[in-house]
């Protein structure tokens, strides 16, 4: 073979080489990032299947490049449901000192692992509608794999039917849980065109179960108790019509008063406005006598006792609002004050709480208005100090009284 050949065979060997070379670097470093380095939760975690379980039980570790500035952790979610396993059901996981956020999924095995996590505290949040809502805290350890275990509860089940006394369906009840201190516990439900509704997801306890629909008296069905494991009732409810109260508000001249606004009570409690006529109508009001008033601003409210359910006549005749205007004189000023407004009810033989204002500090003023005409007193609550004086008046429809001052000293 000849210089130049031998040359080239030479060339050639060391290119061989040196592609073999790049070729196995370049493997080499796939691997490498692929043991040590993710992405963060957000936006493109790094996720796979959970690796089989270590013979102690605990979940696989993914292991990091050794000397990495960032060593990464890995988190195995399990999610069941009596025992077991929960597939295709998504969670969110939140690194809780970022807020970084990522919704994964789990499979068959009702379990996700999410690798390259950063150390920190983690949050793992499930909100699905056929379980109630289930959470966990995790800390997630750099150079470690870890697990959390979530077991889901299906929750109670509610359902039923609302209807008239007659039997027909009623489309478009409300139905509402009350659960403890007396509180609503979840979004309302309605009635479809059957009168049927359902409600699910409902955590083990004691509840009230409210009905009301226009036009009806609310029904109401304390002490249903429901436990864990899907428990399923059945609760059929049917509603009674309610009685209508209907009339005018007017002013002192006949004028009709729209948007005032009327409120009728007995057993039940209703509660409407004037139309551009000044024409109202309480419904879904009990059978016992109703006692009613009504207001509008600029004018002062009227109120009506002993009314019969039926009634189709009922007037309210409004007059001008009274305003009364005055101020705290005290030295040093109290931090707080209250001042209540009564009028006297002759029906009673003495003085009622009407309205209350509140100040103190450097707000000394009060200020009512839309005061109806009669006789009034006015009552101050400061702690710590007594009113010198407690002003008593008479007024007229209309009428503006402005400077009372009531002057307060410090209580002995």
């Amino acid at each position: 073979m000849s210089g130049g050949g031998a040359t080239s065979m030479s060339r050639l060997k060391a290119t061989l080489v040196l592609v073999a070379l790049v070729f196995i670097g370049a493997v080499a470093g796939l691997w490498i990032r692929s043991l040590g380095s993710s992405a963060p939760i957000l936006p493109d975690a790094a996720t796979q299947r959970p690796r089989p379980s270590s013979p102690s039980g605990a979940p696989a570790v993914v292991s990091s490049t050794p000397g990495a500035q960032n060593p990464k952790a890995s988190l195995i979610v399990r999610l069941r449901c009596e025992g077991k396993p929960v597939p295709g059901v998504s969670f969110k996981l939140m690194l809780e000192q970022t807020h970084d956020t990522n919704t994964f999924t789990t499979g068959p095995d009702g379990a996700h692992a999410v690798l390259g996590l950063p150390a920190g505290m983690y949050h793992v949040q499930v909100d699905h509608p056929d379980y109630l809502a289930a959470g966990a805290h995790r800390r997630v350890e750099a150079d470690r794999g870890h697990e959390v275990v979530l077991e889901l509860d299906r929750g109670a089940r509610l359902e039923g039917k609302v209807t008239d006394t007659s039997g027909r369906p009623l489309e478009g009840a409300t139905i509402m849980m009350i659960g403890e201190r007396a509180l609503p516990t979840g979004p309302d439900t309605r009635t479809d065109a059957s009168g049927d509704y359902r409600i699910q997801r409902i955590a083990a306890g004691a509840y009230e179960v409210r009905v009301s629909r226009t036009g009806y008296r609310r029904g109401s069905r304390p002490n249903i108790t429901f436990g864990t494991g899907g428990q399923s009732l059945r609760l059929d409810i049917p509603l009674t019509e309610g009685r209508v109260i209907s009339g005018r508000v007017i002013a002192d001249d006949g004028t009709p008063l729209p948007g005032a606004t009327v409120i009728g009570s007995n057993e039940e409690i209703s509660t409407c406005r004037a139309d551009d006529r000044g024409n109202f109508a309480l419904t879904e009001l009990g059978d016992g006598s109703v006692s009613a008033f009504a207001s509008a601003v600029g004018y002062g409210n009227a109120h009506l006792k002993d009314l019969t359910p039926g009634a189709t006549n009922v007037e309210f005749r409004l007059s001008k609002g009274a305003i009364v205007l005055g101020n705290i004189i005290a030295e040093p000023a109290p931090d707080n004050f209250n001042v209540n407004i009564c009028v006297f009810e002759r029906a009673l033989g003495q003085f009622v709480p009407l309205f209350n204002r509140a100040g103190g500090g450097v707000q000394k003023e009060f200020l009512f208005n839309d005061l109806p005409a009669g006789r009034y007193r006015l009552e101050v609550n400061a702690p710590g100090f007594r009113a010198e004086q407690v002003p008593e008046f008479e007024l007229t429809a209309g009428q503006t009284v402005t400077g009372i001052q009531i002057r307060l000293r410090k209580s002995p």
